[in-house]
Formats: C-alpha cells, sequence, structure tokens
C-alpha cells in the first residue's frame, strides 16, 4: 500500500506546482512548499496537524492512510489496556457519548482557531476512538463466540442492521448543514456501525453469505487501491478535461459520463496495480 501512495503523491506533484504558479508563487516558493509537504507526508505524520493543508496535501485522500498508520502505532497500548476493562458492555453503551463529546471539544477547536480544521474530522485524535470502540467489540464477540450464546435471530438482525445502515446513509444528509446535529449524527454513526460489524461478524445471516461472494471479496481487497487511486483522477479530470479542453461546458449529461470515466479508469488501474504487486512478489 505504500509504494501505490508513494506513487499517486508524486503524481500529484504537478498539479500541486501548477496551482502554485497560478497563485504567483514563485519556482523558488514553489518547490520549497513541495518539499517541506513531502517531508510530512513520506512518514504518513500529516494527520496529525490536524490542518487540511498538510492532511489533505498531494493526494487529499490519504488523511485516512496517515490516520490509520499513527493509530496503528498505539494500537498494542491501547488493546493491553482494553483487555483490563471490566464490564465492557457499559463501555460499549458510553463509549457513543465519548466519541459525540469529543468530536463536539475538536469542532470547537477548529472553528475558534485559524490553524485547525481537520481535528474533528480526520484527525488520528478523533479517530481513535471509533478504533477503541472496535477493539471493545472485538472482546465481546471473542467472548460470544468461545462461550457458543449466538441467539438464532443473529441471521435476520443482519437484515434489519443492514437496511437501518444503507437508509442512515441517505437520511443522515439532510442533517449534515446542521451544525447542532454534528455530533448527534456521530452518535448515530457509531451506534449503527458498530451494531453491523457486531451482527456481521458472527456469519449466520444471507448478508454475510453475499458479502462472502468471490466478487465481493475481490472488490475489498482492491478497495484500498481504488480509494488510493480515484482522487488524483478525479483532480485531474476537472480542470484539464471540463475545464480546458471543453470550456467548462458541464451539463448532467458530461457529469454522468465523467463519472463513468473515471471510475472504469479508476478499477483498470486498481486491478494492474494488484497483477503487477502478484508478479512482483513472485
Amino acid at each position: 500500500m505504500y509504494l501505490l501512495y508513494v506513487v499517486t503523491m508524486l503524481a500529484m506533484v504537478p498539479m500541486l506546482l501548477a496551482q502554485g504558479w497560478l497563485h504567483g508563487k514563485s519556482l523558488l516558493m514553489n518547490l520549497g512548499t513541495v518539499a517541506v509537504k513531502l517531508a510530512i507526508c513520506a512518514p504518513l505524520v500529516q494527520s496529525a496537524f490536524g490542518t487540511t493543508h498538510l492532511s489533505h496535501a498531494f493526494n487529499g485522500v490519504c488523511w485516512f492512510f496517515s490516520t490509520l498508520a499513527l493509530i496503528y502505532l498505539v494500537s498494542p497500548w491501547l488493546m493491553k489496556r482494553i483487555a483490563g476493562w471490566p464490564h465492557v458492555w457499559w463501555v460499549v453503551v458510553v463509549l457513543p457519548v465519548v466519541v459525540a463529546v469529543v468530536y463536539t471539544g475538536l469542532g470547537m477547536v477548529d472553528a475558534r482557531v485559524s490553524f485547525f480544521d481537520d481535528l474533528a474530522y480526520g484527525s488520528p485524535y478523533m479517530r481513535v476512538w471509533f478504533v477503541v470502540y472496535g477493539m471493545v467489540l472485538a472482546r465481546i464477540i471473542f467472548a460470544w463466540r468461545m462461550n457458543g450464546t449466538v441467539p438464532e435471530w443473529m441471521s435476520s438482525a443482519e437484515i434489519g442492521v443492514a437496511l437501518s445502515c444503507i437508509a442512515w446513509f441517505f437520511l443522515r444528509n439532510t442533517f449534515v448543514e446542521m451544525g447542532s446535529a454534528s455530533a448527534l449524527l456521530r452518535f448515530v454513526d457509531v451506534l449503527l456501525c458498530g451494531g453491523l460489524l457486531f451482527i456481521l461478524s458472527f456469519e449466520r445471516g444471507c448478508v454475510s453469505r453475499l458479502l462472502e461472494r468471490p466478487g465481493f471479496l475481490r472488490f475489498g481487497h482492491l478497495a484500498m487501491y481504488v480509494y488510493l487511486i480515484h482522487y488524483p483522477l478525479r483532480m485531474y479530470w476537472e480542470p484539464v478535461v471540463l475545464r480546458r479542453l471543453l470550456g467548462d461546458q458541464m451539463s448532467d449529461a458530461l457529469g454522468l459520463i465523467s463519472v463513468a470515466i473515471i471510475v472504469g479508469l479508476t478499477m483498470v488501474l486498481a486491478v494492474a496495480w494488484d497483477k503487477w504487486q502478484t508478479t512482483r512478489r513472485m
């Protein structure tokens, strides 16, 4: 993954240089900006700074990759602490509240301190609480599996929770612009995501069987490649093709065509990269 990350990051350097030139930056300042951002992004620490100028530098979606890398470093320590927690069922109830409170606090910092604007969304200080929640759920799942106490209703629950998550995906967009509802949205997000992971982990229903099909497993394998590749394609497509070549003549039809082309190219490149990686390891 890291090699592809570096490739997609370097692919965005011409775009960053062009943007700097259009904003009147000298060549020396342009190169200096690129060098500083490369030094921060190469070790995957950009999300720790809590500002989109760094966390979204080059390949803008890589804040997530950076956040995962930083949380991974503290994961062994977290697992040791969580292993000693008694009454983990109470933790399952309390942690979504903690997530909402932390999100609200970091959001206030983002709003009031000019340097920060990404603490409440893309920073490891926010995302680590989701990982803690997952670790707590893993303890409970392991205990249930060891005891063999899996209720019969688990297969039906798969359908209910999956449909609830799909409905919430569309419904929550109506509340996104409501600043006062942001913490509540996070609370519901964590509860539904946790419930889905918990139910699916027992693999008792039709949703699990569907996700175990070869096509879904293959797409899951390619998912991170798709994630890293699609953003540079999208960022080059709009300014180079839509604006320069087509004169910014946007329409619904052109929008659909653009999506189809970007998705198609992304999948082709993801599959090609995966095959190259497989060949390289042989």
